[in-house]
């Protein structure tokens, strides 16, 4: 897994809550074959899109969380616009949410859409920034 995808758990869900910024989080697991398919395509994605931090989170390592979020298929994609105050509202924070295996094209052109109608300063990829101090 490249430095762009980080592979959290749920109490690093929690600490995500008090980092303002875009992140897709995708709600995988390692028996499910759409889940390995869609692997190399966030890997290929996530250097395209330096707005948003992409996550990974285990469904069988974090079944609450997955359960808290209504995670019933996978795998399961949330674009999450995280405030930064310490709080997550699913109902609000939630920008869009993307379920099961598609192309990389498509599912990339989705991103893109979706974090186009999220204005700039609601989402400044803090978390990303620190992790890429290289440039």
């Amino acid at each position: 897994m490249s430095d762009l995808i980080k592979n959290i758990n749920t109490a690093e869900f929690e600490e995500l809550k008090s980092q303002k910024g875009l992140y897709l989080i995708d709600f995988w697991a390692e028996w499910c074959p759409p889940c390995k398919a869609m692997a190399p395509i966030l890997e290929q994605i996530a250097p395209t899109i330096p707005r948003v931090n992409f996550i990974k989170i285990d469904i069988d390592e974090n079944q609450q969380l997955s359960g808290e979020l209504g995670v019933t298929s996978i795998p399961t994609f949330f674009l999450i616009n995280m405030p930064g105050d310490g709080t997550f509202d699913p109902n609000k924070d939630i920008a869009r949410k993307f379920v099961g295996a598609v192309p990389a094209l498509d599912f990339k052109m989705a991103i893109e859409s979706a974090v186009e109608q999220i204005p700039e300063d609601s989402g400044d990829g803090t978390a990303k920034s620190e992790a890429s101090s290289e440039e």
